[in-house]
């Protein structure tokens, strides 16, 4: 039973299939026995020709016609019949196509579909005309060309029913018809008919968002013109979606002439070749030799430029363009499939989306120079998968190539952390003895002019030192490594330390100086003192620095308070020269400053206040500037901070700190500079103290071993080992563990991490302050002797933390 099935549903498939349409044979068809659910009829056979005459269905019924017709295929063209000179003479006439059409009473109601004529025509169905696109005529004068499908239902009788197809051509190349009329039951017709118009609706809108979307990729990434390239391509098919095969913009837009649709038909399809073939070019690296896509652009611009000539005459180029093509076509499918990666997926959705273009543009050709019949589904179907699979390439080489761009600019900001991070330390390092040397020099004998040299040194090298510093915040900020410190700190202190910092700016200018803190605002609170200090110092020193004479305020106001944080509302006022409302918004950018003269007039980086906004924005807080032009400044700052916790603490635990150096500390300095090794010991011997020096972090390491020091000073990049591996091997081997202190040129957050991970207890910036030092050394003296004195518990006493 299930065999016999089978047998039965494979002969009714082969019987659908199969079935033979119904031909076309010296001017007659007949469709009596023919079942039209199995499919459309093409009317391409022979049809009765009338060369150079036009007769109208009344000198048929009249008898006016006496000559004998010619049987001739209704595809074939007239060259056979008005042979040119040369291969651009155009095959210039009319004639007349007639046909006999024989059905009967079970016949359905039949509709014709009627694409185009080389470039005009009328229809007569038994005497009355049913369509016509353009004007028919014997000369160029009273012939105008048309150029639009239709479909129209047709009124039949039981047996013989007339057609006739009156087609004149004097503005193409090419006359006679350009693909077969179509006969069919009215509703699969007009479905026919309906399913072409939507499907260049649907392909123009594809055709569109990928482009939209590949011209967004190519955005994001203009190294990548393959984007572009596609973009462009999509934009130019757009255009012959609409406006050929079923032509919906000749019936949207009738004012549009015959020769200007024609002209914008070919320059389409000229542009959409060039800019594919370069679209393929950028997206995939092949065999395929660069000349190739210049070349192939070179003739489709030719191919443009000829559309400026006469319509018989551009239009003769239109096949050899398409030979062209397929030759074309064939190389570059082979090219790449040799060439291809197939381990790489991109090249899985290209290849496959070229090929089906490939076959798609292989039959559209074939169909233009009548060598295959038409399959609009298959078209459709390939169109949209090509649209989709290079789509899909495109973003998965957006992909990679984002990837590749963020790993490189990785590579590049590892790079250049490093890069700043060496600057940092070889710029510091002459600071250090620069600025050391000078402090010592200015605490000496001096006349008065060798007392404003030594101030000049001190200023300017505290002005190269803020820049380094601003430079420095600038690379940690965009690389989000900024880590902001959480140490007890001093609001006042940290403000008059700014204040002394930027004193710099004020030089000589009749300018008063006024801090006004809330008394409110707690004595200690918990914060970055050194992030706070830099603030206050770019924005004091702007202040000092675009004001001549007259004031500088900064108030400092308790705006809010909870149980852990403290927000405080900050103004530095001056009365100096103003900014333009128009200038406010660009002048937290970096590198930035009100007019570039400012640069050369007052000095400076532009970095300062750029700094300023995305510290601020760290400590959760923000930045505002108002100034108007010649009446002065107010920048408002909003700081949020941590109040310190109560803790009980073991005070049997806690050493007295006291505020003189202990004279019998054991100090080993670690530096391989001579000259900053000679400035620190000059520093020591003004302490009271007299220390060790070891050029390099081995010979420390050997010292720690033999001597039992209290603290040392440690620098971080020194040859043979560096002062990471010293500290590691001091804590490791030394049995009575000293304090370590980082001294180095290495002031980035990232650094001082690296170094209190690694061991190290606090650390100390250069250019070195004495203050600074003295300070480190009786913070952690104490410690130290609480430490010697307990010996036992030294082993197990955690002093980095």
């Amino acid at each position: 039973m299930k065999l016999r099935f089978l047998h039965t549903t494979l002969f009714f498939i082969a019987g659908f299939l199969l079935q033979a349409q119904p031909k076309v044979f010296r001017g007659e068809i007949d469709v009596r026995s023919y079942d039209f659910s199995h499919g459309i009829i093409q009317m391409e056979g022979e049809w009765e020709f009338y060369w150079k005459k036009l007769y109208f269905p009344e000198d048929f019924k009249l008898g006016r016609v006496s000559e004998k017709p010619v049987y001739t295929k209704f595809l074939d063209g007239w060259s056979a019949f008005e042979k040119p000179a040369s291969w651009l003479d155009p095959q210039t006439g009319f004639a007349t196509y007639r046909l006999v059409l024989k059905i009967d009473e079970n016949t359905p109601q039949l509709a014709l579909y009627i694409p185009l004529f080389y470039s005009n025509y009328e229809l007569y169905v038994n005497g009355m005309g049913v369509e016509s696109n353009g004007n028919v005529g014997e000369i160029k004068e009273t012939s105008v060309p048309g150029w639009r499908p239709t479909s129209r239902v047709l009124e039949l009788k039981p047996g013989e029913n007339e057609l006739i197809v009156l087609v004149s051509n004097f503005h193409h190349h090419k006359g006679g018809a350009y693909k077969p009329l179509l006969l069919g039951e009215s509703g699969q017709v007009n479905l026919r008919r309906n399913f072409g118009i939507g499907a260049s609706f649907f392909l123009a809108g594809c055709l569109l968002i990928a482009g939209a979307l590949a011209f967004g990729l190519f955005w994001f990434n203009r190294t990548d013109y393959s984007g572009l390239f596609f973009f462009l391509f999509c934009m130019s098919y757009a255009y012959r979606a609409l406006g050929t095969d079923e032509y919906v913009i000749h019936s949207a837009i009738t004012s549009l002439s015959w020769n200007t649709a024609l002209r914008l038909e070919y320059a389409s399809l000229y542009l959409s070749v060039l800019f594919y073939g370069y679209f393929i070019r950028n997206l995939i690296t092949t065999k395929i030799p660069t000349v190739f896509f210049h070349i192939n652009a070179a003739i489709s611009t030719l191919a443009v430029l000829s559309l400026f000539l006469p319509t018989t005459t551009f239009s003769a180029f239109i096949d050899y363009y398409l030979i062209f093509l397929i030759a074309a076509v064939v190389y570059v499918s082979i090219m790449a499939l040799l060439s291809m990666n197939f381990t790489h997926k991109m090249s899985w959705f290209t290849l496959s989306g070229a090929i089906v273009l490939a076959i798609v543009a292989l039959m559209k050709i074939g169909v233009h120079l009548k060598l295959m019949q038409e399959y609009i589904w298959i078209h459709f179907i390939g169109y949209i998968v090509f649209i989709f699979t290079q789509a899909i390439a495109l973003i998965i080489r957006f992909g990679r190539n984002l990837r590749e761009s963020n790993s490189a600019a990785a590579v590049a900001s590892k790079s250049r952390a490093e890069f700043l991070n060496t600057m940092s330390h070889e710029l510091r390092t002459p600071m250090n003895a620069i600025l050391g040397m000078s402090e010592f020099l200015s605490k000496t004998e001096l006349s008065a002019t060798q007392k404003e040299k030594v101030s000049t040194i001190q200023k300017n090298g505290e002005s190269l030192l803020a820049i380094i510093l601003d430079i420095l915040s600038i690379s940690e900020i965009e690389a989000g490594k900024v880590r902001l410190e959480k140490k007890p700190l001093s609001v006042e202190e940290c403000l008059r330390g700014a204040v002394n910092l930027a004193l710099k700016e004020r030089q000589n200018k009749p300018i008063d100086m006024e801090i006004n803190i809330d008394p409110e605002i707690p004595d200690r609170l918990i914060g970055d003192a050194t992030r706070i200090k830099q603030i206050f110092m770019n924005l004091v020193g702007n202040a000092f620095k675009f004001t001549e004479k007259g004031k500088v305020t900064i108030n400092g106001q308790l705006h809010n308070a909870t149980e852990e944080h403290i927000e405080l509302h900050f103004t530095v006022t001056d009365t100096g020269i103003g900014i333009a409302p128009s200038k406010l918004k660009s002048l937290t950018k970096a590198f930035s400053q009100e007019q570039t003269g400012n640069t050369r007039k007052y000095g400076g980086t532009g970095l300062g206040l750029s700094v300023v906004k995305d510290l601020v924005k760290h400590m959760n807080g923000s930045l505002e500037i108002e100034s108007e032009k010649g009446k002065g400044t107010k920048a408002r700052v909003l700081l949020q901070l941590e109040l310190p916790k109560v803790t009980l603490r073991d005070e049997s635990f806690v050493p007295a700190v006291s505020q003189e150096i202990d004279k019998d500390l054991k100090v080993l300095y670690a530096e391989d500079n001579p000259v900053n090794q000679k400035l620190l010991v000059m520093m020591m011997k003004t302490f009271g103290l007299d220390i060790d020096v070891a050029e390099n972090g081995k010979v420390a390491w050997h010292k720690a071993l033999e001597k039992n020091y209290n603290i040392i000073l440690m620098d971080l990049q020194m040859p043979e080992m560096d002062g990471f591996e010293a500290t590691r091997r001091i804590i490791e081997d030394v049995r009575t563990r000293p304090i370590i202190i980082a001294v180095t040129a290495n002031a980035s957050s990232a650094d001082r991490k690296k170094c209190f991970e690694t061991g190290m207890n606090d650390f100390i910036s250069k250019p070195i302050k004495a203050d600074v030092l003295k300070q480190g050394i009786v913070k952690w003296q104490g410690l130290r002797k609480y430490l010697d004195e307990n010996d036992e518990r030294s082993r197990v006493f955690d002093i980095s933390s």
